[in-house]
């Protein structure tokens, strides 16, 4: 290294730049002394998005359970997730099970949400 190590990490990530330029801007970033690697988006599993789409009509309170927390996992790829889900929020409140016409809307539309569900 000319000028001792000083300019190690400039000449590393002028290198670096050179070798991962047709990558750069699209999962890799140099700076300085780092390659920093990072994926192209967040989406759900397609066998977690066919489970969802397949699930019958909750019957009991602990199918309620089930599908409220698989669906709320990948809530965050749904835009207004909570205000689509509260009436199958409000089933899960009540003392006694009362699956309602708001609930099997609401099932349904995340169950069509989640086969448009964006990569973020």
């Amino acid at each position: 290294m000319p000028f001792g190590l000083s300019n190690a990490p400039s000449t590393f990530m002028r290198v670096m730049s050179q070798v991962l330029r047709p990558f750069m801007g699209k999962f890799v970033g140099v700076y300085f002394d780092d390659i920093l690697i990072y994926t192209q988006g967040v989406s759900a599993d397609p066998e977690k998005v066919r489970a969802i789409v397949k699930w019958p009509i909750p019957q009991n309170i602990r199918e309620v359970r089930s599908f409220h927390g698989l669906a709320t996992f990948y809530g965050r790829l749904i835009r207004n997730f909570n205000t689509i889900v509260s009436p199958i929020t409000d089933c899960l409140k009540k003392g006694d099970f009362h699956w309602t016409l708001a609930a099997t809307r609401a099932f349904d539309e995340i169950k069509q949400k989640m086969v448009e569900a964006p990569v973020m």
